[in-house]
């Protein structure tokens, strides 16, 4: 297993994943419906079944910046504000086991 930081961005409720953006030196992983926690795949699942994305940098040195951009289509069932934050986890992605704290 490959140990990663991870910046993990949940999609909104209401939303459908469309696109993300992946920076240099980042893989693009998706988490899929059901699936734990921090459990990832790098081919991207139906739709559907995609509730978060992640970029999965090996170990990032302090001070560093890192940019996910994130496209949603937005359901009709949405209204109100849309609020989205995404999370830096280091963690081992295979066993769950976190490294670092959030």
């Amino acid at each position: 297993p490959q140990t990663l930081v991870i910046l993990r961005d949940a999609l909104p409720p209401n939303t459908t994943f469309v696109s993300a953006n992946t920076p240099n030196a980042a893989t693009l992983l998706y988490h899929r419906v059901g699936d734990a926690l921090h459990t990832y795949t790098t081919s991207i699942p139906p739709i559907n079944e995609i509730d978060a994305v992640a970029l999965g940098f090996n170990p990032y040195p302090n001070d560093s910046v890192a940019q996910l951009t994130l496209r949603v289509l937005v359901g009709q069932q949405a209204s109100g504000d849309i609020i989205n934050t995404a999370i830096v986890f280091g963690i081992d992605p295979f066993t769950c086991e976190r490294i670092t704290p959030p």
